[in-house]
């Protein structure tokens, strides 16, 4: 009994042992959790402290976005994947009136858009004002945001620049064409006179009939220079198709080009194109610069037209000849008016061509090649004034047409 008593004893010295180092364990596991909830809750605070700086910083730089867009003189517009409008500031609204939140942009431009788009990106509003457009899309998400800067005041101002040139031009040209004029009329009456002599046989009255027509002619040519010129910053804008333009300035110079026994070469490679501008003043426009080569290289002339389609929506035309080239003291003066190498020269040629290029929003230069001279044209395309064309598709199909100016033609003839 005693060796039971004992063991027992020794039974539950164990089992308490067992306890207290299960306890000392448990004690162990708590403070260690313990410290790991108070480093977790310090990391939260943490977590949330910069979650809270950042939202507060985020809504100041929405703050100030908002700020800046209410302030933007650009009307902004932005769209979603439907073509709706979601935001706008308040130029937009000034430009394009109320309400614009929630409406189609194709409503919107049927509200607000004149349909006459003539003048490549430029737009006329309803309400008089001017405007250029500009669209990105905003990346990841469907969608597009417009821009459209008031460029009224701008284009009546350039209009004005414009006016007050020619006229300072036409002042000018008076003092010039008088003087231009003189010596052609002068030996045209100087001519007629000779036909008051008593006695005139039938050669000498055909051979000076024939000068006084030359000079006549010279005269008629001169003044139809000078009207052209002063014309020609005033056109109709079409829609010009290429290859109709090129067949005429086929079949217009190609009986110059015959009798000097020269060549036309044209690439036609672009013929399907179409140019924003006017099709007879580009048809005299080329018609004048290819006549001058012909005039300076005369017989044996070989003029090589070429096209290429560059960046933005421009068509680059070359006109290229064999010709002795452009004397390179002159070739600064080559676009003024009057200015002529010629001694029966009107100098009113190039002038022209070069107004009716900057009429047309495009450039022209000239420079020597290794034999001849080289003219380069740029000219906007057609497609270039639908700055309203498609703006959203889906996968499934196009979600919205944003109406292009043939549209907006066939909206306006139909009210």
């Amino acid at each position: 009994m005693q060796i039971s008593k004992e063991k027992k004893a020794e039974e539950l010295e164990s089992a308490f042992s067992t306890f207290n180092a299960l306890s000392a364990q448990l004690a162990e596991s708590y403070q260690a959790l313990e410290h790991r909830v108070s480093v977790l809750t310090e990391e939260l605070n943490k977590s949330r402290h910069e979650r809270e700086r950042q939202l507060a910083e985020k809504e100041r730089l929405a703050n100030r976005l908002s700020l800046l867009l209410d302030l933007l003189p650009g009307g902004v517009v932005v769209l979603d994947g439907e073509g709706t409008i979601t935001e706008c500031n308040p130029a937009a609204l000034a430009l394009l009136g109320g309400p614009l939140i929630g409406e189609p942009w194709h409503d919107v431009i049927m509200r607000s858009f004149e349909p006459d788009i003539n003048e490549g990106s430029e737009i006329n509003l309803r309400n008089g004002k001017r405007i250029t457009i500009n669209s990105q899309s905003l990346g990841n998400e469907p969608g597009k945001i417009v821009l459209m800067t008031d460029i009224t005041e701008q284009h009546a101002m350039q209009t004005m620049l414009n006016r007050h040139y020619r006229l300072s031009t036409m002042g000018d040209m008076a003092a010039s064409l008088a003087h231009q004029i003189r010596t052609p009329l002068a030996t045209a009456m100087l001519y007629i006179s000779h036909l008051n002599k008593p006695v005139v046989d039938d050669a000498d009255r055909l051979r000076t009939l024939d000068k006084v027509i030359s000079r006549l002619r010279y005269l008629d040519h001169m003044v139809n220079d000078m009207l052209q010129y002063v014309k020609s910053g005033t056109f109709e804008m079409e829609s010009v198709d290429l290859g109709r333009l090129l067949d005429d300035v086929t079949q217009s110079l190609e009986p110059q080009i015959k009798l000097h026994k020269g060549q036309l070469k044209i690439d036609r490679n672009l013929r399907n194109k179409k140019i924003k501008g006017n099709h007879d003043a580009l048809l005299g426009a080329l018609i004048n610069i290819v006549n001058n080569a012909i005039q300076v290289k005369g017989a044996g002339i070989i003029v090589t037209i070429g096209f290429k389609e560059i960046q933005a929506g421009k068509l680059k035309m070359t006109i290229a000849d064999n010709g002795p080239g452009i004397d390179k003291d002159i070739i600064s003066d080559l676009f003024t008016p009057f200015f002529t190498t010629r001694p029966d020269g009107t100098g009113l040629g190039l002038a022209v061509v070069h107004t009716i290029i900057e009429a047309h929003q495009g450039y022209i230069d000239a420079v020597n090649q290794a034999r001849g001279a080289v003219f380069t044209v740029c000219l906007p395309l057609a497609n270039q004034g639908d700055v309203l064309g498609k703006a959203f598709k889906s996968d499934r199909s196009c979600l919205l047409e944003l109406a292009r100016p043939n549209e907006v033609n066939q909206y306006a003839s139909s009210k």
